[in-house]
């Protein structure tokens, strides 16, 4: 035990008052005539035997009073755990407030947010106006890095409000330690105010640090149930104007109760288009479906969306998709027509097909088309080929099938589009013994969930190749082999260019070449290069994730562009980045909430993307007082703890902490019951 004021501790020396005066008992004596001296000389010894016992216990009681006062008065305490506490250093008291969706959820009496906001007055009491504090969100903002009076840590805490930003705790944590250069060398005190979501709370990435202590106070919510959508998809591969669309809205239930007929709609441009009922077992997930036509072509946008309470921001799903009349093919012959493709593209009304000759060929042929097929083309020219891949860049396909019959070609096909030059022609029959079925070209052909993790079984029956030109091998660099031979050889590889697609086979897609052409993967992979040609569905945005959107860049664009928060009319300007063939705009942290962003250039709105909240926090479990302090404890950070956060008793808690645990009041207590002791002694003990 130690004391606040050890110089007041001189006052045990008034002890001295209550012996002295019972050593000098200054008692008055008054006469009584008795007849009977007998009768006095008993009746005196039996006082006397009495008196003394009452007098000492009497003065025991004032010199423990005496002592208990003085003690009290000089300030004892039981001094706090070094590893929670530095006296005499200045500190950096840095307060965590999560303001993350999750803090929406509800305790007895409010928010965790605004649960949260009324413990930092506590933690400002437990400091001294030598300490320097700063306030820190999920919001990073500049402010936070600068210190802070504690009444202007209060105002900024009043300020704070629900963001759709979200970090982990170890990033928060690594924030933090950007200390001011006005707190260079104060040891740091860290509080954090959340309600320590596992999704988030990774205590695995963090470490001990000297110069730090982080003291973490949970808040715990009443419920931790949520209905959330967590993902939408297509089946359609494209949006052809009046087909039937598939769509799938994964919806996720986090709650040990389970739900029956939820309903789940689709709005498509303001307009509900479909709805239908899910039934969701307890902690777990199912998957909605809606049909609907595909109407006007053009860019839609849509919503899926839910009902539920209270966390209520993952309740709707944003996303944009695009209608076409049709995907417009255009099959460039250099060595006569090829019955294969042209009965392939002719077939199916998804497709409108266009056929030429290598001479006929016009730069604004290539701008009509989204997929551009070069069957057996010698020799493009470099006019031709400069226009393949500028058109390429801004999102088209394009496909070179070479000829075995014209000595030279495929070098100079694959030199014009700058792709690694094949060696001479070999007529050594081989399968293909490869094919990259995790690849997202073969999203919708292969079921990843079907497959092994090496691929394909091994007697799966692949293409024979009789005639080709060996490419390179392209690992390493930025090609992909979708399909390959035997040593790891290509045989079809693609090259991203801009936001478009360079392929290209090994062999003509002729039958004394090979037997692709009658081979079952022959129409998919056909199909997935005219598909991938065509602009499809945006992916939408992440809000605190994502900070850049890509569009498509023709010749008339110019940089006078804004975007524009449909609901809320809020505008921005965003940053550009030049690419051929298209654009990344910068977007910063300018995306707080979700919707519908749309892009204005000169006022006119030519682009549109969906930007949703992140679902990390949807999965609203988080850690109890005790499992957060057994993780603590199993991976030995011991500069973490976690302080009781009940209402009420943070202040004593913090005190403790910081000072030690104080006695004082004790001592006051014991001196009450001592003088009471005497008083009652006197009363009684006549």
């Amino acid at each position: 035990m130690n004391f606040t004021h050890q110089a007041l501790l001189w006052g045990l020396i008034a002890v001295a008052i209550p012996v002295i005066i019972h050593l000098f008992n200054f008692k008055r004596f008054k006469k009584t005539y008795f007849t009977n001296v007998k009768l006095i000389k008993q009746l005196s010894e039996e006082t006397r035997r009495q008196s003394k016992l009452r007098h000492l216990i009497i003065l025991l009681l004032r010199i423990l009073a005496i002592v208990a006062l003085t003690v009290a008065f000089a300030g004892p305490y039981i001094p706090a755990d070094k590893q929670q506490t530095h006296t005499g250093k200045k500190k950096l008291v840095s307060i965590y407030l999560d303001n993350s969706f999750s803090m929406e959820m509800r305790d007895a009496e409010n928010i965790l947010l605004e649960s949260a906001k009324s413990r930092i007055p506590d933690i400002l009491n437990a400091y001294t106006s030598e300490d320097a504090f700063r306030l820190i969100t999920n919001d990073f903002k500049p402010q936070h890095q600068h210190l802070l009076t504690p009444d202007e840590l209060l105002g900024y805490a009043t300020e704070v409000t629900l963001s759709p930003v979200t970090r982990t705790l170890s990033t928060v944590l690594d924030r933090l330690q950007e200390v001011p250069d006005d707190a260079k060398g104060f040891f740091q005190e860290i509080y954090v105010l959340s309600d320590l979501q596992r999704a988030v709370t990774d205590f695995e990435s963090m470490e001990n640090d000297s110069m730090m202590h982080v003291r973490m106070i949970p808040l715990q919510a009443e419920s931790h149930e949520n209905l959330f959508i967590d993902s939408c998809w297509f089946i359609n591969p494209v949006h052809i104007r009046n087909s039937m669309l598939t769509l799938k809205a994964r919806v996720v239930n986090t709650s040990g109760k389970r739900y029956e007929k939820v309903p789940v709609k689709v709005i498509v441009d303001e307009k509900q288009r479909a709805m239908a009922s899910i039934d969701l077992p307890p902690n777990a997930s199912a998957i909605a479906e809606f049909h609907f036509m595909a109407t006007h072509p053009g860019n839609r946008k849509a919503i899926v969306s839910l009902n539920d309470y209270p966390v209520s921001y993952d309740d709707t799903y944003f996303f944009t998709y695009r209608i076409i009349d049709r995907i417009p093919v255009l099959i460039v012959n250099g060595n006569g027509t090829n019955h294969y493709l042209t009965t392939l593209f002719t077939s199916d009304s998804t497709f409108l097909l266009q056929t030429t000759e290598i001479t006929r060929l016009t730069p604004s042929l290539i701008a009509a088309n989204d997929f551009i097929l070069l069957n057996e083309v010698a020799n493009p020219g470099s006019g031709i080929a400069d226009e393949l891949i500028k058109q390429s860049l801004t999102g088209k396909s394009i496909l070179i099938i070479p000829s075995v019959e014209e000595p030279g070609n495929a070098t100079a096909i694959f030199s014009a589009l700058q792709l690694p030059v094949p060696r001479r022609s070999d007529t050594t029959h081989i399968r293909v013994s490869h094919v990259a079925v995790y690849s997202d070209f073969f999203k919708q052909v292969f079921n990843p969930d079907e497959l092994k993790a090496e691929g394909l079984p091994e007697k799966t029956d692949l293409p024979m190749v009789f005639r080709r030109y060996p490419i390179p091998n392209v690992a390493g660099s930025n090609m992909e082999a979708l399909l390959s031979l035997a040593g790891n050889e290509p045989f079809l590889i693609r090259k991203p260019s801009g936001s478009g697609w360079i392929y290209a086979f090994a062999s003509p897609l002729r039958e004394n070449a090979g037997n692709l052409v009658q081979h079952a993967l022959f129409v998919p992979i056909m199909y997935r290069m005219a598909f991938l040609s065509s602009v499809g569905d945006h992916p939408g945005l992440v809000i605190g994730q994502d900070t850049r959107t890509r569009i498509k860049r023709d010749e008339t664009f110019t940089e006078r562009v804004e975007m524009e928060h449909t609901n809320s009319g809020y505008r921005f300007i965003p940053g550009i980045e030049r690419h051929p063939g298209y654009l990344d705009l910068l977007l910063y942290d300018h995306l707080s909430d979700a919707g519908f962003y749309t892009l204005y250039q000169d006022e006119i709105p030519v682009h549109t993307v969906a930007a949703n909240y992140n679902r990390m926090e949807s999965d609203l479990v988080c850690y109890t007082k005790n499992e957060a302090i057994e993780a603590i404890a199993s991976l030995k950070i011991n500069t973490f703890s976690i302080i009781d956060s009940l209402p009420g008793r943070l202040a004593s808690t913090l005190e403790t902490l910081n000072k030690g645990r104080q006695l004082w009041h004790y001592f006051v207590y014991l001196c009450l019951i001592f003088l009471l002791g005497e008083v009652i002694l006197l009363r009684l003990w006549k």
